[in-house]
């Protein structure tokens, strides 16, 4: 599932430990956070009735300028009302948000890659 996104927004270990994503598209939203005591991240797509928190070791990934790729492994039988494979598309950002994208990123998959 390819989502054009509208608006990009993240949280980068707040006073809480919360590192979040959230991306709006036309039709709604997707999000993808972990708090540092957490094990597994939480994930949620356009409803909290579909928010399911899974093992980390369910996702690859890749991250580019303005590509994000969450491949969810569909032999775990994990359902969380997306597809497989999720593919956030965005205009490029500058260089900082870029930077602080990375850094959430890294901290919710605790530095994987």
């Amino acid at each position: 599932m390819e989502i054009q996104v509208t608006n990009i927004s993240y949280e980068l270990d707040n006073e809480e430990g919360m590192n979040s994503l959230f991306f709006e598209y036309d039709k709604g939203y997707f999000t993808i956070a972990r708090m540092d005591d957490d094990e597994n991240i939480y994930v949620e797509l356009d409803s909290q009735d579909n928010g399911k928190y899974l093992d980390p070791d369910c996702f690859e990934f890749s991250f580019f300028n303005k590509k994000i790729s969450f491949k969810i492994d569909g032999h775990r039988k994990v359902d969380v009302g997306i597809y497989d494979t999720i593919t956030l598309l965005f205009e490029p950002v500058n260089k900082d948000v870029f930077s602080n994208l990375s850094k959430t990123l890294k901290n919710i998959f605790k530095e994987r890659f």
